[in-house]
């Protein structure tokens, strides 16, 4: 994603662009968008799952540590965030080899049905009272299920958008330069060994 991230310090990715692509990966998905800033800030939300966090302020407890290692031992990439909620986001952490930017987030999404087990582990695990059940029911029956072959296409689909070299022609009122072969590259090598 080093291309990404000198076009952030150069200050030619803008927030029109931004908000396109969030738009555009929402409605080529389904899937809800968000774009966090460099401190795990919301930038922009796009779908109705993007504001899960509000109802549960602890989804993101792990992602500061998730997000360190991904930059310390990894670098570039599209990497699967996965909640003590059961829920995941696919990530795109927008990172150079000496500063960590943001991230654009997928999801939430499932990777199996919530049943009841699932809530009461959670219930358990959370010490939620039981007030709190029906909040969680209606989350997860709010988000989509993906099974591993509609993740994998999902995650291309993300690399395909963010990489792609004529971004300025499918959104002429952005000022982002040509991306390089090797932001591509790097993309396409983490897809495969999130696949494996």
């Amino acid at each position: 994603m080093y291309q990404l991230s000198h076009l952030v310090k150069q200050k030619k990715l803008d927030l029109p662009l931004i908000e396109s692509i969030v738009k555009t990966l929402y409605y080529g998905t389904g899937l809800s968008a968000t774009v966090l800033d460099r401190h795990h800030n919301k930038l922009i939300g796009q779908g109705p799952s993007s504001n899960v966090d509000e109802l549960f302020e602890d989804i993101f407890d792990t992602f500061d540590p998730f997000i360190k290692d991904i930059c310390n031992n990894h670098g570039n990439g599209i990497f699967t965030y996965d909640s003590s909620y059961e829920l995941s986001y696919l990530t795109a952490v927008i990172a150079d080899q000496s500063n960590y930017y943001g991230a654009l987030l997928l999801g939430p999404f499932l990777t199996k049905e919530a049943d009841e087990h699932l809530i009461n582990e959670v219930m358990h695990d959370k010490r939620f009272s039981m007030s709190k059940r029906d909040h969680l029911k209606t989350m997860y029956n709010d988000v989509p299920v993906l099974n591993t072959s509609r993740t994998y296409y999902v995650q291309q689909l993300l690399v395909s958008t963010i990489t792609n070299p004529s971004l300025t022609e499918l959104y002429p009122h952005s000022q982002i330069d040509n991306l390089s072969g090797d932001f591509v590259d790097t993309y396409v090598q983490e897809i495969e060994l999130e696949k494996k």
